[in-house]
């Protein structure tokens, strides 16, 4: 399992556990591609089915440090410019253009850090959407026990996968809007509601108190 996931599952906990690991194998299958030549499309291909994907099941579970996102750039950088142990070359393009999408002038190249954001983002959107799972049950024991998991905060002496989790949650906010059914759960000041994206609530708040609910706004024929 190690070897397939990239993880060591008998260390779950700290924070420096799949840092090393991740970066060997990078570090290992550019090594070996070093001493062949590729063509740019091939460097292209392997870079993004191979490389790239190697830190993908760590970084679904947990925030990859900084350093270590840094490190991963630099090295997938350095062999698409060629560069080897010893020996650099001139990058004749920064990193974060050559991630843009290529109909603006990238390469296509995944931005590390936004894509750990966006899988751990996912493990939120699970437990909103099976809050009946055991780890749904476990986490709001934990941290939640009294709200919901959109108004969750990040405890003092959290677990790392907790403080993970609440980090990809700020992604997946920006975009989170309730799906009308009764209305009694939902504030018409407060929560996001209305279809006006990107901030889905009034721009123009009406006078109405706080704790107003969107079922308060039903007429009493039930419209």
């Amino acid at each position: 399992m190690k070897n397939i996931l990239a993880f060591p599952p008998y260390r779950v906990g700290a924070r420096g556990i799949y840092s090393d690991l991740s970066k060997s194998r990078v570090w290992d299958k550019l090594k070996g591609w070093s001493m062949s030549v590729f063509s740019a499309a091939e460097k292209e291909v392997l870079l993004k089915a191979v490389v790239q994907t190697i830190p993908t099941y760590a970084m679904s579970c947990f925030k990859l440090p900084k350093t270590l996102i840094k490190d991963l750039h630099r090295l997938i950088d350095d062999f698409w410019w060629g560069s080897k142990a010893g020996k650099s070359k001139m990058h004749l393009g920064k990193w974060n253009e050559m991630c843009n999408n290529k109909e603006k002038g990238g390469l296509g190249f995944q931005d590390l850090r936004c894509f750990n954001q966006a899988l751990i983002a996912k493990q939120g959107w699970r437990l909103l959407r099976e809050p009946n799972s055991l780890v749904a049950k476990v986490l709001k024991a934990c941290y939640y026990p009294s709200g919901d998991f959109l108004t969750a905060r990040k405890a003092f002496k959290a677990s790392f996968m907790w403080q993970s989790i609440i980090w990809g949650r700020e992604v997946a906010e920006k975009s989170f809007r309730w799906r009308i059914g009764s209305g009694v759960n939902i504030a018409v000041i407060q929560d996001k509601w209305v279809l006006n994206p990107p901030m889905f609530k009034f721009f123009d708040p009406p006078p109405l108190p706080e704790d107003f609910s969107v079922f308060d706004l039903h007429l009493h024929n039930g419209e």
